[in-house]
């Protein structure tokens, strides 16, 4: 999710056709496939970087290696990544935005905020950009600020599930549950809903199951984490709701279980949950 805002395609046409000649390297494929080992995407981008792609290119690279880094909690290498970036192509918004990220998770929010805004005012009809903001200032309890942000980001695409499911989030936060729940039911009314893919379900269910439980009816937040875990078998966030709504209700041993099931499912996504006991 994080990342989305980047557009795979965009940057493999940039990396890309410098290398049109002799056909496409084997380290730009690397460099920006996030599926791929972080030190494996540093090692290629770190090789795109010194081959001499034009600026706007090697700026390209260094972002992915900066997201390479703070895919392994480096955020300082990270943001001297970004930094490079921005130096050599200084309206690179994505490079703002990625380095006003990192600040963040390192809690240098002035330098966050700075960087963030930047980015809105380089690409201010970036849905992702507006997006990943938003997420931020969910994270700092800034629930008005994020509703604005998404709703910026509706005004540019009224039927974006993303958009819609953080704003619903943001709303439950402020214990505003009716527009909550309008606009996570406007992303299951939408036509489309029952075409996407089932991690996109799955966030869904998880976002509406979230409302419930702020709300206080653990009950019906069980039923839709349960349903984000038949949507999505291979995802581990409906596992992780889950458990917690289970703990919240006081059913320790069913917590555990999901716990456990989300920790084989993908140890390195949920290394945090052993502190609770198993």
């Amino acid at each position: 999710m994080r990342r989305a805002i980047f557009n795979i395609l965009i940057l493999l046409a940039g990396i890309v056709a410098s290398n049109s000649a002799q056909g496409r390297s084997p380290d730009t494929a690397q460099c920006v496939d996030e599926t791929t080992d972080p030190d494996l995407r540093i090692g290629a981008c770190t090789r795109l970087i010194g081959s001499g792609l034009s600026p706007k290119r090697t700026a390209i690279a260094l972002v992915h290696r900066g997201n390479s880094h703070e895919d392994k909690g480096e955020y300082n290498r990270a943001i001297r990544d970004y930094t490079l970036a921005i130096n050599l192509v200084p309206d690179h918004a994505y490079a703002f935005y990625s380095r006003g990220q990192a600040h963040h998770f390192i809690g240098n929010y002035d330098q966050s905020d700075k960087d963030l805004e930047e980015a809105v005012r380089l690409d201010s009809a970036s849905i992702g950009i507006l997006e990943g903001r938003a997420r931020i200032r969910i994270h700092r309890h800034q629930y008005d600020l994020a509703i604005q942000d998404f709703t910026a980001a509706l005004d540019l695409m009224p039927s974006n599930t993303e958009a819609l499911t953080g704003r619903s989030l943001a709303y439950a936060l402020k214990g505003n549950f009716n527009e909550a729940f309008l606009d996570i039911q406007a992303v299951f009314d939408q036509r489309t809903f029952n075409y996407e893919s089932p991690a996109s379900k799955g966030r869904t269910y998880v976002a509406r199951g979230m409302i419930y439980m702020l709300q206080g009816d653990v009950d019906n937040a069980i039923w839709n984490f349960t349903e984000a875990i038949t949507s999505d078998p291979d995802g581990t966030d409906g596992m992780i709701a889950r458990g917690l709504a289970h703990e919240k209700a006081g059913r320790r041993d069913l917590a555990i279980q999901d716990f456990r099931q989300a920790m084989n499912a993908k140890p390195n996504r949920t290394r945090r949950l052993p502190s609770r006991g198993l």
